[in-house]
């Protein structure tokens, strides 16, 4: 997994939902709405900015203030900065401090989100999602989109799914984001927000998307596309990663090795314009391994 310059710190939650390690500090739960509310209108703060670049200032903020601040993507990360306060309140100070550039600060999704005036953040998740941690906390310094989701799906468990439009806007798509001990679909929402794309809940996986596509039509689309690709391959004692990545290029599905399954398993198959799935049955068939779909994807897997 190709982490780029990426850094996860996980917080409150080491093990499966519903447990807490009993290594882990003791950390404040996740701030609702009313507490983030609280400390805007009465955390007393002493702020001495001087040409600061605005990234700079919600670092500042987040390590002297129980609070998650983010930048939405639109906003000038290097934007300067120069305001003095000592011992006001937390939000006037905002206020005061944003409003001679044009921008704003919105609660939503557990966090205060900085945004340009007049252009409030869209409508939270209407539900909730859950995963193998309690809370998330991540750090993404220009990361990859791509690179950020693999790092999610491998923590929280959740199967993560881009429909084709989606990867079209998302290929070179990076995210900045810094939040500590958020609910899930909180972090799945910033993510998604800082590329433009919105996710929803469909066979059992998240998938991200444009504004207004039918997932489930694009979903089965796009099954039905892979199912009618065809491939000719000729493996002569190919490492099994290498052949995976071959059936991979040939056919657009993403083909995934479990853990414990050999990457260098010596693989020899021959065929001739074979469904995918004829393809996977007879490797499967010959070198001991076994193969299921997960969505749009294929894993192979121990018998």
């Amino acid at each position: 997994m190709r982490l780029g310059r990426l850094v996860l710190l996980l917080s409150l939650a080491a093990g499966p939902a519903g447990a807490q390690s009993t290594d882990a500090p003791r950390r404040p739960p996740p701030p609702a709405r009313s507490y983030i509310e609280s400390v805007l209108a009465r955390e007393p703060v002493a702020l001495r900015f001087s040409d600061t670049p605005l990234a700079d200032v919600v670092r500042t903020l987040q390590d002297n203030v129980w609070i998650n601040v983010v930048l939405a993507p639109e906003v000038d990360r290097g934007l300067p900065i120069t305001f003095q306060a000592e011992r006001r309140p937390l939000g006037p100070c905002l206020d005061e401090l944003l409003r001679p550039h044009g921008l704003s600060y919105s609660v939503w999704c557990e966090v205060v989100l900085i945004h340009p005036q007049g252009g409030p953040p869209p409508p939270e998740p209407p539900g909730t999602l859950t995963g193998n941690l309690q809370a998330y906390s991540v750090q993404h310094a220009v990361v990859p989109f791509p690179d950020a989701l693999t790092s999610l799906a491998d923590l929280s468990g959740v199967r993560y799914e881009l429909t084709p439009e989606a990867v079209r806007r998302a290929h070179r798509a990076t995210v900045t984001l810094r939040v500590r001990n958020l609910p899930l679909h909180h972090v799945v929402t910033l993510l998604s927000h800082q590329v433009g794309l919105r996710w929803s809940l469909d066979d059992g996986a998240v998938w991200f998307h444009v504004e207004g596509e039918d997932v489930a039509a694009v979903r089965q689309g796009v099954v039905q596309e892979q199912a009618d690709a065809r491939v000719t391959v000729l493996f002569e004692g190919t490492p099994l990663v290498e052949a995976a990545a071959t059936l991979q290029a040939l056919t657009g599905v993403t083909v995934r090795i479990a853990s414990g399954v050999a990457r260098d398993l010596p693989v020899t198959l021959q065929v001739a314009e074979a469904t995918l799935a004829e393809a996977l049955d007879l490797l499967a068939r010959d070198h001991g391994v076994a193969w299921r779909r997960e969505g749009t994807s294929v894993v192979l897997i121990l018998p």
